[in-house]
């Protein structure tokens, strides 16, 4: 029995040494390890699912040669970052990225973006169109619903969504859904809508801010010339304010939907639409494509002018003329520089 003992006394002093020396080799390995550059050299793509813990994680990271270790890397996760949670999402991962860094990016950086424009000019069947093409996005609207359908999912309370999303570029994460992009689009058109209309020129003639988005959209598809906008308002105002009608081929080119197929004769003209406003009254129901931001301040602020009437006059700019007579000696120019 003192044999044994006495063997049990050198014993322990041996294996506590060896269990210090393992423990110190596998903390300074770990070191080591933890800031020890992959080799990819390219950006890499990870997605981390909502319902994957640590161990999903690493295998993915695994399986794109960006982590070799599940054991240093579970200590990473547990022990060295306890108040970091890896988030869930889409991430980039940098080049040469050490474990570190890579736990970093799961857990404090932004998921990766992608962005998505709505256009000035284009209608919402085109914007449907190409959201419904992306990837990358979760769709629950579809392009071939009706359109009262599509709507109600917005919490939209008009009759059309034509005009009522604001020109602008959007950032999603991956999976985000349409409609929560849409959302965002139409709630920025409102506010941004709202301070201009409080900030209205006075005795315009619109009985409120969708109608002035209305005037907007027959701008921005009027002119391409950022100091006409304005003028090209100006001359709108003054027909409405006369109760002339406005006689814009835009209005007429909506109006006829598919049937245009690239001009417009003379008995289009004469054809009653709820948009013709050669034959209408007024302004037109609903907008007819999106306007721009700088359309809707146009529209609220059209310069001041007696001015009735414009005609194109070559590289996307206008003629403008007091009065008919004027006006038509500004067409006759325009088709003999157009021959």
């Amino acid at each position: 029995m003192k044999i044994f003992f006495k063997t049990l006394l050198y014993a322990v002093p041996t294996l506590g040494l060896m269990f210090l020396f393992s423990s110190s080799w596998l903390i300074e390995d770990y070191k080591k390890w933890t800031n020890l550059s992959n080799d990819t050299a390219k950006e890499t793509i990870v997605i981390v699912k909502e319902s994957q813990i640590a161990r999903d994680v690493y295998q993915e990271l695994s399986k794109k040669n960006l982590l070799d270790s599940s054991l240093y890397f579970y200590i990473l996760a547990r022990f060295d970052n306890q108040n970091e949670q890896i988030k869930h999402g889409e991430f980039t991962i940098p080049p040469y990225s050490t474990p570190r860094q890579i736990y970093k990016t799961l857990t404090t950086s932004q998921k990766k973006q992608y962005s998505f424009t709505i256009v000035e000019g284009k209608t919402v069947k085109t914007i449907l169109e190409n959201l419904s093409q992306r990837s990358n996005i979760k769709h629950t609207l579809l392009t071939d619903k009706k359109q009262e359908q599509t709507i109600k999912e917005l919490g939209i309370k008009k009759e059309k969504l034509e005009g009522l999303f604001l020109a602008e570029t959007y950032f999603y994460s991956k999976n985000n859904t349409d409609i929560s992009v849409l959302k965002r689009a139409n709630s920025d058109l409102n506010k941004f809508l709202e301070q201009q209309w409080q900030k209205r020129s006075d005795n315009l003639p619109y009985k409120n801010s969708y109608e002035a988005l209305i005037m907007a959209s027959i701008i921005e598809k009027e002119t391409g010339v950022a100091d006409e906008r304005a003028l090209i308002a100006g001359v709108f105002v003054n027909r409405l304010n006369i109760k002339m009608r406005l006689q814009t081929d835009p209005t007429v080119i909506y109006g006829m939907g598919d049937k245009y197929k690239g001009d417009i004769r003379y008995k289009d003209l004469k054809e009653k639409t709820a948009y013709n406003t050669y034959v209408i009254n007024g302004l037109p129901p609903t907008p007819i494509a999106i306007a721009s931001k700088a359309s809707i301040i146009a529209a609220l602020n059209p310069k001041k002018t007696q001015a009735l009437y414009f005609v194109a006059s070559g590289g996307g700019r206008h003629k403008f003329s007091n009065n008919l007579k004027d006006h038509n000696k500004a067409v006759q120019q325009y088709l003999r520089n157009s021959k």
